[in-house]
C-alpha cells in the first residue's frame, strides 16, 4: 500500500482546498502577487509586510483574533519557507529560462 504524502499547511495545495485561503477569496479578476519559498528574499519581505500589516492595524489588532492570526500566519510561513529551502538544498538561484539566440539577433 502505497504511502499517502502529507500536504505542508501552507503549500500551494493546502491553500486551494481551503475555502477561506486568500487565493479562493479573491475576486476572479482580482490581482494577486505569490512569494514562492524558492525565491531567497520570500521570508524576509513577508515579515517586513506583518511589521507593516501591524503598524496600518494598530492597537486594534490586539482585539482582533482575525488580524492578530494573519499576523503570526505570515511569520509562521516565514519559517516554514526557511525550512523548505533549507531541507530542497535551496542555496542557489533557480535556472534561469533558456533564450533563444535567434530571437535576440
Amino acid at each position: 500500500m502505497a504511502k499517502k504524502k502529507l500536504e505542508a499547511p501552507h503549500s500551494r495545495n493546502a491553500a486551494l482546498n481551503d475555502g477561506s485561503s486568500c487565493l479562493n477569496l479573491a475576486y476572479d479578476d482580482e490581482p494577486i502577487f505569490v512569494l514562492r519559498a524558492n525565491d531567497e528574499t520570500a521570508p524576509h519581505l513577508i515579515r517586513a509586510w506583518a511589521e507593516k500589516y501591524h503598524e496600518a492595524k494598530g492597537r486594534g489588532m490586539s482585539g482582533n483574533d482575525r488580524q492578530l492570526a494573519k499576523y503570526n500566519e505570515a511569520y509562521a510561513i516565514a519559517r516554514a519557507m526557511e525550512i523548505w529551502r533549507d531541507e530542497h538544498g535551496f542555496n542557489m538561484q533557480p535556472p534561469l529560462p533558456e533564450v533563444d539566440e535567434d530571437e535576440n539577433s
